[in-house]
C-alpha cells in the first residue's frame, strides 16, 4: 500500500525553491541549445572531413600514376 508524505515549507523557501528549479530549467534549456550549435558545426565538420578525404584519394592517385610512369621510365634507362 503506498503512503503518501506531506509536509509544509515557509513560503520563502517554497519561493526559493520556485527561482531555483527556474533557473535550473533556464541553463538546461541553454546548454541543449548549444548542443545543438556543437552538432551542427560536427556535422559541418564531418562533410568537409569526407570531401578532404575525397580530394586525397584523387590526389594520392594521381601521385601514384606519375610515380609509376618515372618508375618505368628508369627501369628503361637502366
Amino acid at each position: 500500500m503506498a503512503k503518501i508524505l506531506t509536509f509544509e515549507i515557509p513560503e520563502s523557501e517554497y519561493n526559493d525553491l520556485q527561482d531555483f528549479l527556474k533557473q535550473c530549467s533556464a541553463e538546461v534549456h541553454k546548454s541543449l541549445e548549444i548542443m545543438k550549435q556543437d552538432q551542427i558545426e560536427i556535422d559541418r565538420l564531418d562533410e568537409e572531413i569526407e570531401q578532404l578525404k575525397t580530394e586525397t584519394a584523387e590526389i594520392k592517385a594521381k601521385s601514384d600514376k606519375v610515380l609509376n610512369e618515372l618508375v618505368a621510365k628508369h627501369l628503361k634507362a637502366a
